[in-house]
């Protein structure tokens, strides 16, 4: 497994080989992305079936999907996504599986080539215990929003929202929830992007984005262009090109667990949540 991070301007992809790592929030990827991009599975930790929670037969029998509960405090997490690329030889029939992200023409123009996975992992870690930050960092799952236990792939065409923050224990909240998240979890129809994402907390309270500096990455980098490696012949040419070395440990890592993390996370917030409906 190897990542590429893919920027819209070369000036951004050699910024990135710098170490100079730019992390928007959470709240960012949720509502003020490109059209398109904005996933409104950015921050939910728990779904409820909603004719558990209302009285109104509107909110009841109208909604498109179960309820969900966003945490205030991920509006203030700062991710970095890039996407990942598994490559398996398979010497006793001579062949090769490649699994790449899909629809790469909307991903921009350049993109960096990670070749030491399990040494950039390492060095963000580093950067982060250095900096008095929390991190984790690991594979993005995605998941097609749910209706009383059954699959809704109609999407809604409005969205109601609490006014005021929910003032209540999250992690009460979680315990009878009928689906749980955190900040590796999106939207199935994002699952194109075979997303690896690294999760950053820096216990303040702000929204605007983070330039994470992790020391240089040139050694371990190396800015390619998009078109040469969008079909699967050209990312195969990559890897027998390139001295990769692919990691083989796709479990979370960091300095705290994805649990741990998440904690953080609702502390931040106050312990607050946001109840979102589709209708």
């Amino acid at each position: 497994m190897f990542c590429i991070r893919f920027f819209e301007k070369y000036e951004w992809a050699k910024q990135f080989c710098d170490g100079k790592l730019f992390m928007n929030t959470m709240r960012h990827h949720r509502t003020e992305g490109k059209e398109g991009q904005n996933d409104v599975l950015e921050g939910i930790i728990a779904t409820k079936q909603p004719q558990k929670l209302f009285k109104e037969e509107a909110l009841k029998f109208g909604s498109k999907y179960n309820a969900r509960y966003q945490a205030c405090g991920y509006q203030y997490c700062n991710i970095l996504c890039m996407s990942m690329v598994t490559y398996t030889r398979i010497p006793i029939i001579d062949k090769s599986m490649i699994t790449m992200p899909g629809n790469m023409k909307n991903f921009g123009d350049y993109g960096v080539l990670i070749k030491d996975m399990d040494e950039f992992k390492k060095r963000i870690i580093d950067a982060a215990n250095k900096q008095g930050f929390r991190v984790v960092c690991g594979i993005v799952n995605y998941h097609t929003p749910e209706i009383n236990g059954t699959t809704q792939t109609t999407p809604a065409k409005l969205e109601w929202v609490t006014k005021e923050e929910i003032e209540k224990d999250l992690t009460t909240l979680l315990k009878d929830a009928e689906s749980t998240y955190d900040s590796f979890d999106k939207h199935k129809r994002f699952a194109f992007e075979r997303e690896w994402r690294v999760s950053l907390y820096r216990g303040k309270k702000e929204m605007t984005p983070f330039v994470f500096d992790v020391g240089t990455l040139k050694d371990i980098t190396k800015i390619i262009e998009r078109k040469t490696v969008q079909t699967v012949e050209g990312m195969v040419a990559l890897i027998s090109n390139e001295t990769i070395v692919h990691s083989s440990n796709e479990e979370y890592c960091g300095n705290i667990s994805r649990r741990g993390l998440r904690e953080l996370f609702y502390q931040l917030g106050d312990n607050k949540a946001v109840l979102r409906m589709g209708i």
